[in-house]
């Protein structure tokens, strides 16, 4: 394995920094309710370009997708949806969540070997977690930085969010998802440059790290930022939505948001939380 990729391992393991990298901690469940706003939309064979994180969007999406896009800055949150994918693959619906449970400190190495003779591509994803899991940190691999969760409280909580964690759902992914075709773009949603047209695109709640990308007057910098660069890769009448917990963008009141947010832009609730929407 690289050697840089086994630094960053350890500089995590050793670290409590939570700052998003190109190799940074990686999302073990989504912490939105995914399966709520997704009522919403109908994305059955749409064109779909969304940010990885836990891989639970592509996850869910693939119930209704062949293909999709996924983009994020972190290369280790794609390799963990690649180990979700197999994990499905080769795995009981009871087994896939023992295994990424909360309830546990570590990875069961018998369910990894189960795991591995699936295993066909992404070969340095394989030997990512090949190393980690062999690390003599391994049992405490759940209690440092590099997995995290921090609004799902149980395992309860996971399916109530995820369609795909449905036992009807994860069976028919189980049969199709090694024929599911997935392109990951390793980049930030500011270095975006596809030449490709979606019908959705999913942000997740990058709208609150508007202060790491842009300086000035915030807000409105995002949203030229959105007509130069994202707004484009839509379709007529595709739609950009991204992810708003208690309905707020942080560090914004919501007089703010709509004050600058409001032409072509709407809201519609999930549960406490909101999803914004971006209609061309």
């Amino acid at each position: 394995m690289d050697a840089q990729i086994k630094k960053s391992v350890d500089d995590i393991l050793s670290s409590a920094d939570l700052t998003f990298k190109k190799e940074s901690f990686i999302y073990t469940f989504t912490n939105e309710d995914i399966k709520k706003y997704l009522t919403y939309f109908d994305i059955k064979e749409k064109d779909i370009l969304t940010v990885t994180g836990s891989g639970d969007h592509v996850l869910n999406m693939l119930l209704s997708v062949d293909k999709i896009d996924t983009f994020d800055i972190n290369i280790f949150a794609y390799y963990f949806f690649v180990l979700k994918k197999y994990a499905i693959a080769s795995l009981e619906l009871d087994e896939y969540l023992e295994f990424l449970s909360m309830r546990k400190p570590n990875f069961d190495m018998k369910v990894f070997a189960k795991i591995k003779k699936v295993w066909q591509e992404e070969r340095e994803a394989l030997e990512f977690f090949e190393y980690i899991f062999h690390l003599k940190q391994s049992p405490y691999l759940k209690k440092t930085s590099l997995f995290v969760n921090n609004k799902v409280e149980d395992e309860l909580d996971n399916i109530e969010r995820n369609n795909y964690l449905e036992e009807q759902n994860y069976y028919k992914l189980k049969k199709s998802i090694m024929d599911k075709s997935i392109t990951f773009h390793h980049s930030n949603i500011k270095s975006l440059n596809l030449d490709k047209k979606f019908d959705y695109i999913f942000i997740s709640n990058i709208t609150d790290y508007l202060h790491n990308m842009f300086s000035g007057d915030l807000l409105r910098n995002y949203k030229k930022f959105l007509y130069a660069s994202i707004i484009p890769m839509l379709k007529a009448n595709g739609q950009l939505i991204s992810y708003l917990y208690e309905g707020k963008i942080k560090g914004f009141t919501k007089d703010e948001v709509k004050n600058v947010l409001k032409y072509h832009f709407s809201e519609k609730e999930v549960g406490k939380d909101k999803i914004l929407i971006y209609e061309k």
